[in-house]
């Protein structure tokens, strides 16, 4: 394994991670930790490690058990996608 520097611009296309998957009342939500580019509703993503493609129907953002609707998750940002119906955690998105 070698150190790979990202650098943290929002303009630089998507890197993203997976963190987290939760079933909810409100269907799957995915936690994304953004550390490239920017997440957009209404996008197409890229799981990097199976190939397959998904939508990103809702990005919220969330507050305890509160959702917050948000267009877009830059750089930086941690954002949560709602029945994105990702496959598994823990893979870089990309666009």
């Amino acid at each position: 394994e070698r150190e790979v520097p990202i650098a943290c611009a929002s303009g630089d296309p998507l890197l993203a991670l997976a963190f987290k998957l939760e079933e909810s009342r409100f269907g799957q939500i995915t936690y994304v930790r953004v550390y490239r580019g920017t997440l957009r509703k209404g996008t197409q993503v890229v799981n990097v490690r199976t190939r397959k493609t998904t939508k990103v129907p809702r990005l919220v953002r969330m507050h305890a058990d509160e959702m917050e609707d948000i267009d877009a998750a830059g750089a930086g940002d941690e954002g949560s996608l709602v029945r994105a119906h990702l496959p598994s955690s823990g893979g870089p998105r990309r666009v």
